[in-house]
């Protein structure tokens, strides 16, 4: 997959392209049948997509600028599995000035050379969020390109959106997250030195530094996976504050199971099964190390 960086002003496509435009946060499953109807119905168009990084809130308004559910590597990532065969980031600040005008002819055409561009329902931009579907429906009829909108959709007990996915991992709901992301939710680090409390317990634990922007799922202990130079080990992780310690900074920890090596400096992401149970805070050390190994031990029988 070809990956376009910097100004769009300065990319250069050959290729026409059938283009879709969006932040596409969790790339979920309402994000997959935008992305699902653009390739089916590509033809001799190279599929691409346009995303942003970072989010538009965090540069009008960070005050409202979401927790992310994926950087934009994960997405190229995404993109990639689902069969696009061209991910345009944008830098935000390089293009928050342009109109819905200048957007469709400097970003559009100029720079993806679309001939198809295919949008959520709600889909807006420009300057101002000023350009809505119906806006770039007539950019099309004036610029050469055809443009399909498609509805989001439904699944669970509502609309799927990135919004409601951050509603249920805040809860802990990781299961619920995972039906509508299509795959485990996932955090992704660099294993840096922590109290080694773990090792201590008998438990060692890759502690994770995830970057700030990052959505972490409530604080409890987890069934998942861990992802270390592309293999899977079976893992029991946990998010909080070690209470049992009087601790207050919040870490992402993962027990490898039947693991041994040295983690330290290496990235590791981790996907989430299943949430086992809440953090709690207990009476003596003895009492924590009995808990960790029945975490482990359901850990184990949840993933295998």
């Amino acid at each position: 997959m070809i990956v376009l960086r910097g100004h769009p002003y300065e990319w250069e496509v050959a290729t026409p392209t059938a283009a879709t435009v969006g932040v596409f946060d969790g790339v979920h499953v309402g994000h997959r049948r935008v992305l699902g109807d653009l390739v089916s119905d590509a033809g001799d168009l190279v599929p691409a997509v346009i995303t942003f990084d970072p989010h538009p809130l965090s540069i009008l308004a960070p005050e409202r600028a979401p927790l992310m559910l994926t950087d934009v590597d994960q997405r190229i990532e995404q993109f990639q599995a689902l069969g696009i065969g061209l991910a345009g980031v944008l830098n935000f600040p390089d293009i928050r000035d342009l109109s819905a005008k200048e957007f469709s002819e400097r970003v559009l055409c100029d720079g993806l050379q679309v001939k198809r561009v295919v949008v959520g329902a709600d889909f807006r931009f420009g300057r101002g969020r000023e350009g809505d579907a119906g806006f770039l429906g007539g950019e099309g009829k004036r610029l050469g390109f055809d443009v399909d909108v498609v509805d989001m959709f439904g699944a669970l007990d509502g609309i799927v959106s990135s919004t409601r996915i951050r509603e249920v991992l805040l809860a802990g709901d990781v299961e619920a997250a995972a039906e509508m992301l299509a795959r485990p939710y996932q955090l992704n680090g660099v294993v840096v030195e922590g109290e080694r409390r773990g090792r201590d317990l008998g438990f060692p634990t890759a502690n994770l530094e995830i970057e700030s922007k990052r959505l972490i799922p409530a604080n409890g202990v987890y069934a998942g996976w861990a992802l270390v130079d592309g293999e899977r080990h079976p893992s029991a992780i946990n998010i909080g504050v070690r209470p049992t310690f009087s601790e207050t900074e919040r870490r992402v920890e993962a027990h490898l199971l039947d693991f041994e090596g040295d983690l330290y400096g290496q990235k590791l992401a981790v996907d989430f099964v299943a949430r086992l149970r809440p953090e709690q805070k207990f009476d003596g050390i003895e009492a924590l190390r009995n808990q960790i190994a029945q975490d482990v031990h359901a850990a184990r029988a949840r993933l295998t």
